[in-house]
């Protein structure tokens, strides 16, 4: 059962620094960026320079992901692992972090199938698992809720950040939690459709 960071493509790392000096960034800057996210958990320059001339990536938590949003590339740079909950699982992924993230579904046995249900939001999916498998969809914003994973008894889901090239896009076919929810979607749209229409008249005139 293969694992997000062994089905990742993290040959970026091979490039971290062309990617770093490409944004004219110094590693000074790039350490007080990514220290800022996560303060608790610093790194270092020198970790930092170990990092671009080794790939050896330092034992400093979520490093990835947060190097990843300092240079904005979007989840390709690796991947972190974030949480492992039993279901129901309450999943919040954290705040500095907007791009793609991963599910990893496990079964109570090997090659065991189950219904995976997640609610994000206003926005719920369901999705029929094989243990191991790995799903992929997006953190749209910083203050994106708490994800709510659920499946049969017995399962777990790893979730973490980044982009795993073979998992399974799930980015499509959510649908509304529950009617209350297709509502207010609806009158989101319709707010900024009337906003846009506004914004367009003031410009004709």
């Amino acid at each position: 059962m293969a694992s997000p960071a062994e089905m990742a493509n993290v040959s970026e790392l091979r490039n971290v620094r062309k990617i770093r000096e490409a944004r004219g960034q110094s590693r000074d800057f790039v350490v007080q960026a990514v220290n800022a996210m996560d303060p608790a958990n610093p790194v270092t320059a020198p970790a930092l320079r170990a990092l671009e001339e080794t790939t050896r990536i330092p034992d400093v938590l979520n490093l990835i992901s947060r190097l990843d949003m300092v240079y904005g590339t979007d989840g390709r740079l690796g991947v972190d692992r974030w949480r492992e909950s039993a279901c129901p699982a309450d999943i919040h992924f954290p705040d500095f972090w907007v791009g793609p993230v991963w599910i990893q579904t496990l079964g109570p046995t090997i090659g065991c199938v189950g219904m995976l249900e997640l609610v994000w939001g206003p926005w719920r999916r369901r999705q029929l698992v094989r243990a191991g498998t790995v799903l992929t969809t997006r953190k749209a914003t910083r203050t994106t809720p708490v994800l709510r994973a659920n499946a049969p008894a017995g399962w777990v889901v790893i979730t973490g950040m980044g982009a795993v090239p073979a998992a399974l896009d799930i980015n499509g076919g959510w649908y509304p939690r529950n009617l209350s929810a297709a509502l207010s979607l609806l009158d989101a749209n319709l707010r900024r459709v009337s906003a846009a229409r506004a914004d367009r008249t003031s410009h004709q005139r």
